[in-house]
């Protein structure tokens, strides 16, 4: 299929800036990480087949980001699948979280703690004549990572004889006006080409959880 990835009105802003040398001591968890990944992107006879019990099978990519508070994410894409670690200032791993192959990643504070959440783009199907992606909103804790919201990025479905169906999903975080300040929302537009109809949803991050606004 021609299109493999949905899209985000400004995705990948962050890429080539993700990873850095960082401050933690040599031989943390992090530092670890950072070496064992390096040598998977390599690839080779001898790449690593896991990293802190992470298995590396299926290996497509990885980043690095700051989210804030201190706290370091690696984010790891493999085939299906994908996994996120979350880094204390010191390096020290403190939680792990488990997302389906990951297309690509943004940051936006949506509740505006300090820390951001991460803003995914993942496969949910892909086989003979369909391909479905979603986005997905993942909020980082010292010592957990909690899943937020989803929202359908893409899916096209080509199986003749039946007419081939497409819906695009765009995704964009706004700000509108709220008690006298400007407060960040999550927008979601998907478009139907076989209808020719476009639905918007509109959500906010209150409480740890997303409502309808």
């Amino acid at each position: 299929m021609a299109r493999i990835s949905g899209a985000f009105l400004s995705v990948l802003l962050l890429v080539g800036s993700l990873t850095g040398a960082g401050t933690q001591k040599r031989g943390s968890d992090l530092d670890l990480a950072r070496r064992t990944l390096a040598l998977r992107a390599r690839g080779g006879e001898d790449s690593p087949s896991e990293v802190l019990g992470t298995s590396l099978a299926g290996y497509s990519f990885h980043r690095e980001i700051e989210v804030g508070g201190g706290l370091t994410v690696v984010v790891i894409s493999r085939n299906l699948t994908g996994n996120l670690l979350v880094f204390s200032t010191a390096g020290k791993l403190t939680a792990k979280g488990d997302t389906q192959e990951i297309l690509s990643i943004e940051l936006a504070d949506l509740d505006q703690d300090g820390i951001d959440e991460l803003l995914t783009e993942e496969v949910e199907t892909r086989g003979a004549g369909m391909f479905a992606s979603r986005f997905a909103v993942y909020k980082v804790l010292r010592g957990a990572i909690s899943f937020l919201w989803k929202g359908e990025a893409y899916s096209e479905v080509d199986l003749p004889p039946a007419p081939r169906e497409e819906r695009i999903g765009f995704l964009r975080v706004g700000f509108a006006p709220r008690a006298g300040f400007y407060a960040p929302e999550l927008v979601h537009v998907v478009f139907d080409s076989r209808a020719r109809v476009w639905t918007t949803e509109t959500v906010v991050l209150r409480g740890g959880s997303f409502h309808k606004k």
